[in-house]
């Protein structure tokens, strides 16, 4: 777990949960739903730092949209920061068989987990990434 999260990336977590609020938890295939807008967790992140809901996300091409996700290192250390603060450990990535695979993680966990527990804990992990003793620097003498 990651002890230190930027400014930027807290203020992008709170974000993707007023998403997930406005348009709805999105548990079905793909990452987001074409006819009502609902946005899982991790496209709710990337909107949140791009501003934006790529058409990846509603199609059937997974591997499309998970290469979308994982080449927008903000978006990544949104959903890294929740990942972080879930009672599971995330998966190992199966090509690597070492990485842990964060997108599957949150995957997982939303599809158990009511929408209205969803947006809050992605709150309080925002917070409590909020709440953690910033980084020490030091200098050399």
């Amino acid at each position: 777990m990651r002890t230190y999260y930027s400014p930027s990336t807290i203020h992008a977590t709170k974000v993707t949960a007023d998403y997930l609020a406005e348009y709805g938890v999105h548990t079905g295939p793909n990452f987001a739903d074409p006819h009502t807008g609902a946005l899982d967790p991790c496209a709710a992140a990337y909107r949140a730092i791009t501003g934006r809901t790529p058409g990846w996300f509603t199609a059937d091409d997974g591997a499309a949209s998970v290469a979308v996700l994982t080449l927008n290192e903000d978006a990544m250390d949104v959903i890294r920061l929740i990942s972080d603060h879930l009672d599971t450990e995330p998966p190992v990535d199966s090509e690597t068989q070492t990485v842990p695979d964060y997108i599957e993680h949150l995957a997982f966990w939303v599809e158990n987990t009511p929408p209205s527990e969803v947006i809050g804990r992605i709150l309080r992990a925002a917070h409590a990434a909020e709440h953690t003793t910033t980084p020490t620097i030091r200098l050399a003498a």
